[in-house]
């Protein structure tokens, strides 16, 4: 409660009994003022816990308003135990970090720091300029001069970038990320290390994989992976397309539900470029090759030159979503690896399919992804080694904490 406000409501009921109405009043400065947590003789006090959770806010939507309602209240704890927490790792490293780097900053780090505010600040300005421009169209009234300053310096305050809590943010994670990256950087792992990694790792993706074929699109979204089972089916696909006005179309209607329209379009459209897909067939049966009439007129994004797919052909198998239901009809039927299809309508034009393989279950040779594994562990033991040198920065040092305080 502020000191104005406070003095408000006093006036107002000067004459109601104190044993019956308790009043507390929080000085803010000495609220702030608070010391949270000591590190051997350096202290944090709460006001440098709030000024970091200042330039964090923002993207939680928190605001003094409503980060202690039913809604945000979570949130804003979280947040203010994650700084407390970065606070006291931040006072180790300035106390023990030496021994791996400077905890210092150098120019270079106040250049970067600098551009990085001059960006927040310019990405601010532009955006409250955009919104206020807007504002204007509908109220020529509005002085828009006036309006943006006021609205910026709010901004620019709520975010900590006027009142100087984003520039100490950035100090404090500057010097953090050197030393960080130091310690990082003692980690190398052994040859040992990437073999057991990939032991262990193949095991369970076999198990995963045999258990439930489509788990392998998430190991490859988010592993490495070391386990290919039998079944794949690998096609190309040569497409000469609808143009992309007509594809939008045809997808608007059929996301409204009316398929006879969609239908009645798309074989208007596909007549257009009937004689075009024709040609390619008969110069695909005259035994001219796939790949070259892929490259010159292939219109399929997936199929061009870099596309995850474009050496191999679409990775297919039974149950697969997200292609059409023509399109994996037809690469279904293909019975002998070489068979290209005849064109295939689509709401994208027409298809002509290339069956190019089918895998046969085998492990990935570890010399395929060695330097993947190696990288894997970098970033994952690292962090553990990171972690690691920490916990024994807060064995060494006499750390009192009350954190309760933060939340008074």
């Amino acid at each position: 409660m502020g000191k104005k406000l406070f003095a408000a409501i006093v006036a107002g009921v000067l004459l109601l009994s104190f044993s019956s109405c308790h009043m507390v009043f929080v000085d803010e400065d000495k609220d702030l003022a608070q010391v949270v947590a000591t590190i051997n003789d350096a202290e944090i006090t709460k006001e440098d816990v709030m000024a970091i959770y200042d330039t964090y806010r923002y993207n939680y939507d928190l605001t003094p308003e409503n980060q202690t309602t039913d809604e945000y209240i979570d949130t804003y704890q979280a947040m203010l135990k994650e700084i407390y927490e970065m606070l006291i790792e931040y006072h180790l490293i300035l106390q023990y970090g030496e021994q791996y780097a400077s905890v210092e900053l150098t120019d270079e780090m106040r250049e970067s720091i600098d551009k990085n505010l001059e960006t927040v600040a310019e990405n601010i300005t532009s955006s409250i300029e955009e919104q206020v421009g807007e504002e204007a169209a509908e109220d020529p009234t509005m002085d828009v001069d006036a309006e943006i300053a006021a609205r910026l310096a709010a901004r620019l305050e709520y975010r900590g970038v006027s009142t100087g809590e984003y520039k100490t943010r950035l100090e404090i994670e500057a010097i953090m990320d050197v030393v960080s990256e130091e310690i990082k950087a003692g980690y190398a792992p052994t040859n040992e290390n990437i073999e057991e990694y990939y032991n262990e790792e193949l095991e369970s993706q076999q198990e995963l994989i045999e258990e439930d074929i489509t788990n392998y699109d998430y190991l490859e979204a988010y592993y490495i992976n070391l386990y290919v089972p039998a079944g794949f089916r690998y096609v190309k696909n040569l497409l000469i397309a609808l143009p992309d006005d007509v594809q939008d179309a045809i997808a608007a209607l059929r996301s409204d539900g009316n398929d006879g329209a969609a239908d009645a379009l798309r074989d208007t459209e596909l007549a257009k470029i009937y004689d075009e897909a024709e040609s390619i067939y008969t110069r695909i049966q005259g035994g001219e090759e796939y790949d070259a009439l892929l490259a010159e007129y292939g219109e399929d994004p997936g199929m061009k030159e870099g596309a995850f797919y474009a050496e191999t052909g679409y990775r297919l198998y039974e149950g697969i979503s997200g292609y059409e239901e023509n399109f994996l009809t037809a690469a279904f039927a293909l019975e002998n690896v070489g068979d290209v299809s005849e064109p295939i309508a689509s709401d994208y034009g027409y298809y002509f399919l290339k069956f190019m393989s089918v895998s046969e279950a085998h492990d990935v040779p570890i010399e395929d992804v060695w330097d993947q594994i190696e990288a894997e562990l970098i970033a994952d033991k690292a962090e553990d080694l990171y972690d690691e040198v920490i916990e024994n920065w807060k064995r060494q040092a006499d750390i009192t904490e009350y954190k309760e305080r933060l939340y008074e």
